[in-house]
């Protein structure tokens, strides 16, 4: 429905309204050489598996990673490439990308990470971390979301740096770009929050500090597709009749668009179980045929929420707005309205 700004409309979804060594022993002649080696190798290669074990917790137990990909499930099996051969598929940074390392364990030619994933979500107009959770319906209580990440080398006792150059293919590192990764929905919001150019995409020390979020050196600083000074400060330009991009805003001879269909975004399960809700914007243009189109992320929520709400409005269906009685593509901004009661 049409908020009290021509050009703003808002939109509530709820839950209950309709609008993832051997070593092969060879007999050989007995001499002392040949069996002192196959005494000694055994013991060198066996030797490597606890001192590889202690490098990753020493390297990354405790330490909170983004997962390229940004993959859900609870268990993830990787080759030694890096390439999710099992389980998963790709979900929003929001909601599947991070994850902080809890176990490590090596067994002959895998490594196993045991993690639990986290939330993005926003506080006090910053992104921040908040554990994710599960909740069955016959259990009283939440239960930490966990996954089991499997790299399979496909040798035995591989050294350590092998192990870490894969791990670097399975986890963002600081020559990443978040930025470069997102989709272009979400690519104004997240580089002009890590530039500091939009304060309702802040970054939090605790999310920045990631590596592969905050690349400042290089990081793109990507603008909205609908980049004007009226859609990114308080009322500037809203009253003028102008095309700007090819595009009208609301006022000044010309009529909002109407809406004639209107999906509910839906609430991602993660939300709904840590009770996670709020407002989110989302700006965008409605063509002449009355379809959304390069849709954008103004005000985020995180928490799988946001991409949800891309998805519903995607859909949406407007009678066009009108400029002397010819329908003409706007600029307009949507509230999504995300309440579980």
């Amino acid at each position: 429905m049409l908020g009290s700004d021509p050009g703003h409309f808002v939109f509530a979804a709820g839950c209950n309204r309709t609008t993832m060594l051997l070593v092969r022993r060879r007999y050989v002649s007995l001499q002392v050489a040949p069996i002192a080696a196959l005494i000694v190798l055994p013991l060198l290669l066996f030797s490597q598996t606890p001192d590889l074990e202690q490098h990753l917790r020493d390297e990354y137990q405790g330490k909170t990673l983004l997962l390229r990909g940004f993959y859900s499930g609870d268990k993830l099996h990787y080759s030694a490439s890096g390439e999710l051969v099992e389980g998963g598929m790709p979900g929003d940074w929001t909601e599947d990308g991070f994850i902080t390392i809890e176990e490590v364990h090596v067994s002959d030619d895998v490594t196993k990470l045991k993690a639990r994933r986290l939330l993005v979500i926003m506080r006090d107009r910053e992104f921040h971390f908040r554990p994710a959770e599960r909740k069955k319906p016959v259990e009283t209580k939440s239960q930490p979301l966990m996954v089991s990440i499997e790299l399979d080398m496909g040798m035995h006792s591989p050294a350590p740096n092998l192990v870490d150059a894969s791990l670097s293919r399975i986890f963002l590192t600081s020559q990443d770009q978040l930025v470069m990764l997102v989709p272009e929905y979400w690519r104004s919001c997240v580089s002009q929050g890590l530039t500091g150019k939009n304060p309702n995409c802040h970054f939090s020390s605790e999310v920045s500090a990631v590596p592969g979020v905050a690349s400042v050196e290089s990081v793109s600083d990507a603008t909205s597709p609908l980049s004007t000074p009226s859609m990114n400060s308080a009322g500037a330009g809203m009253n003028s009749n102008a095309p700007i991009n090819g595009t009208f805003r609301v006022g000044g001879g010309v009529k909002p668009p109407r809406a004639l269909s209107q999906p509910e975004p839906e609430f991602s399960e993660s939300a709904r179980a840590v009770k996670y809700q709020g407002v989110m914007t989302l700006g965008l243009i409605i063509d002449e045929q009355g379809h959304p189109r390069n849709i954008y992320i103004m005000r985020p929520l995180g928490g799988g929420l946001d991409v949800n709400a891309v998805h519903a409005v995607e859909n949406w269906r407007f009678q066009p707005a009108e400029k002397e009685g010819q329908p003409v593509p706007v600029v307009i901004a949507v509230e999504i309205d995300f309440h579980l009661y």
